[in-house]
């Protein structure tokens, strides 16, 4: 049983690597951009609100701003929340694995072409 727990961690390490390699840098960045960029919403929006209630306890003070200033970028941040997410489920489960895949096969094809034709003859 050792030699078969043995060869699965090597071949999951090697579809691993595979798809680590053959995924771009630049689809890398974007993934961790778009995860930074809906973290910052995600903590702009409860500090948005915290500020919006403090305001509104001052209310009494007569500083007031506009209900719809508060809406209005308490919904450009979630928006912007959701756009990313968007983003980052397009380019996480759809563009990358896509690409990967494409990659994976043009190089199985070009290994398959270059190998010698007595290859298929022997080799059911």
């Amino acid at each position: 049983m050792p030699v078969l727990s043995h060869i699965l961690v090597n071949y999951l390490y090697c579809i691993h690597s595979n798809i680590t390699t053959i995924r771009s840098y630049k689809y890398a960045v974007l993934i961790v951009l778009c995860h930074v960029l809906m973290q910052l919403c995600f903590v702009g929006t409860n500090l948005w609100l915290k500020h919006w209630a403090e305001q509104f306890n001052k209310d009494d003070q007569g500083s007031s701003l506009s209900l719809k200033f508060f809406l209005l970028v308490f919904t450009l941040l979630t928006l912007v929340y959701v756009l990313a997410g968007m983003a980052l489920s397009w380019i996480s489960y759809g563009v990358g694995p896509i690409r990967a895949s494409e990659r994976l096969h043009l190089k199985f094809i070009s290994k398959i072409m270059l190998l010698p034709p007595a290859f298929f003859d022997t080799t059911p």
